[in-house]
């Protein structure tokens, strides 16, 4: 009876061990959209804004907000962006992504 409380204490703490926060699994860059989507599945959006080459702001959509920068334009109308060692082309929670 002893070995079986301490199994289920034991399962009861591995239960509430807390998951690890999703990250940006994908980054898609649009002309007005960056997309990204997180390992935990869900699909965060960044809209463009009217006018600038350059934009940032906080992606929608996602359980817990994040930043993001787009620092250049895209060279097509869907570009999938790779992470980048150094300096990228978009910035998500502060990761690079897109070689400049």
């Amino acid at each position: 009876m002893r070995s079986l409380w301490l199994v289920l204490l034991l399962s009861g703490c591995a239960a509430l061990a807390r998951a690890p926060d999703p990250r940006p699994a994908l980054v898609i860059l649009y002309r007005d959209t960056l997309t990204v989507q997180m390992s935990d599945g869900a699909l965060c959006i960044g809209l463009r804004p009217q006018g600038p080459q350059r934009w940032s702001g906080v992606l929608q959509g996602c359980a817990t907000p994040l930043g993001f920068a787009v620092l250049a334009e895209p060279h097509r109308a869907r570009e999938v962006l790779a992470p980048a060692g150094g300096a990228g082309r978009v910035l998500v929670d502060g990761r690079a992504y897109g070689a400049l």
